[in-house]
């Protein structure tokens, strides 16, 4: 029993690596093109759509449907750009940096953590710390996604008309923010690991 554990978490370890070594080259690759396009002055298009609120200027110029439905308000979308400024190009790159990045950091850590558990000895303060790192992350990350956004989409807009449109920054999406509270439960899981850990040291030193 206790060897097929060893070998499904081995199995999970190597599965790990694999995600890891591949978000290091797709993050790697997109970046070194972005890069090379802005040297070459050829920007590559922009390696996510930029969320925004498209309003209409005359709502009431808007047919209705032949069931006599109206549209009113506004829709959520994203603007692909295809041929970026130099800025919305240093802003895509950046992006795909902190997210493959972010990605690639987070398996590390937990690659580690899984080692630690497959030698039989999950119980020591570097896997506090690496939970603490990996909350950090998590909960920070989506933040400064935000913050970046909501410049490239005032960068992108300024100086552009959309005739009957109005189009304003929507937001980096709800669904990335539900992240965060995990990422704080992690926190705390990882302080009570530590905790854990400080016990475990005593009870050893006392026996």
């Amino acid at each position: 029993m206790k060897k097929h554990k060893s070998r499904s978490i081995k199995f999970i370890y190597s599965n790990l690596s694999v995600l890891y070594g591949g978000s290091i080259a797709l993050t790697g690759l997109f970046v070194i093109m972005h890069i090379a396009g802005l040297f070459l002055k050829f920007p590559f298009p922009a390696a996510m759509g930029f969320p925004v609120n498209v309003m209409f200027a005359n709502p009431g110029a808007v047919s209705s449907t032949p069931e006599g439905v109206s549209l009113m308000g506004g829709l959520s979308t994203s603007l692909l750009v295809y041929r970026p400024s130099q800025i919305i190009s240093l802003y895509s790159c950046l992006y795909i940096t902190i997210v493959g990045g972010g990605m690639a950091y987070i398996l590390f850590l937990i690659r580690k953590i899984v080692m630690t558990v497959y030698n039989g000895n999950p119980f020591v303060r570097e896997n506090a710390k690496r939970m603490r790192i990996v909350a950090i992350v998590i909960v920070f990350a989506p933040l400064l996604l935000d913050i970046l956004s909501r410049f490239a989409v005032s960068s992108l807009l300024q100086g552009r008309s959309f005739p009957g449109l109005v189009l304003t920054y929507r937001g980096f999406g709800e669904q990335n923010y539900t992240l965060i509270p995990f990422g704080l439960l992690l926190f705390v899981i990882s302080e009570v690991f530590r905790i854990g850990v400080t016990l475990k040291e005593e009870s050893d030193l006392t026996v």
